[in-house]
């Protein structure tokens, strides 16, 4: 028994062997055993032959079936992965200024050096400035309302000079820092009396920086 698989169809086929008779009998004459014998060789043959050319064109019919089928199977190559966020940068501290003045920097009427009473307390201001040196520094200079505006804005600015140059004679790099007059144009005080005058006639100094908050700290701290 012989089984054939053509696409989904199982065939199967029997063949039969049996001793020959001596003779046998056809419409075209009595045959030997050996003729039918070699008769039936040749029809074996031929149809061993049909069904090998039918195994074969089936196996190319299923072969095409089955890469068809595998290609169908086949999945799609998966995307690309998204590519990465870019990692945000810490957020920086923002700057802070602090402004520093007193009694220390104050000025007599129509003066710009600083008086031998202030000098302690501006070496003090240059240590802790020394201590942060990430800070920048604006010094400005300002008058009461006594005399002419034009007079005023030059004293204001000779005054802001006069502490920046006390500070860098301390140790404080030229390059951190800037002077500007303002004259009598930013009175803290009404100069309404000769003690808000005072008052006014005044230079501050204002430190900008990450480390503004300890360094006005530091600095109100009682001298030694």
């Amino acid at each position: 028994m012989v089984f054939f698989n053509f696409g989904r169809s199982l065939i199967k086929a029997t063949v039969f062997h049996s001793n020959l008779p001596h003779y046998s009998q056809s419409a075209f004459g009595t045959h030997s055993p050996r003729m039918e014998s070699s008769r039936l060789s040749r029809a074996s043959e031929a149809w061993g032959k049909k069904f090998m050319q039918v195994i074969k064109n089936s196996g190319i019919f299923l072969g095409a079936i089955l890469a068809v089928s595998l290609t169908g199977c086949m999945s799609a190559p998966p995307p690309p992965a998204p590519e990465p966020e870019p990692v945000a940068a810490p957020a920086q501290p923002a700057p802070e200024s602090v402004t520093i003045t007193g009694d220390s920097i104050l000025f007599e009427s129509s003066q710009s050096n600083v008086s031998r009473k202030g000098m302690p307390f501006i070496r003090k201001v240059a240590d802790v400035l020394n201590a942060y040196p990430r800070s920048s520094i604006s010094i400005e200079g300002h008058t009461d309302n006594m005399g002419e505006a034009n007079y005023n804005q030059k004293l204001s600015e000779a005054r802001a000079n006069s502490v920046m140059n006390a500070l860098n004679k301390a140790g404080v790099e030229s390059s951190r820092m800037s002077a500007t007059g303002f004259g009598m144009s930013k009175p803290l005080v009404e100069n309404t009396s000769s003690s808000n005058r005072r008052t006014n006639r005044r230079v501050e100094i204002v430190v900008t920086g990450v480390d503004a908050p300890m360094i006005r700290e530091a600095i109100q701290n009682p001298i030694p």
